[in-house]
């Protein structure tokens, strides 16, 4: 069974993948050439972004 501190941990760690991923997209983005890949991957961060809200919104119930 998990705890408050278990939860924590979990979403800090979650929160983490998500800027990660946030990061990486941007840092993709800059680098593919044509524009199609570069609207996949703004759509991508966009997601990861809403995903990090979300991930705090959950961390703030606990």
């Amino acid at each position: 069974m998990f705890n408050k501190k278990d939860y924590r941990s979990y979403f800090q760690q979650l929160y983490q993948v998500e800027l990660t991923m946030k990061q990486e997209g941007k840092e993709l983005m800059a680098l593919v050439p044509d524009r199609a890949s570069k609207e996949i991957l703004k759509s991508l961060v966009a997601d990861e972004i809403r995903h990090a809200k979300i991930v705090k919104e959950m961390m703030a119930l606990i």
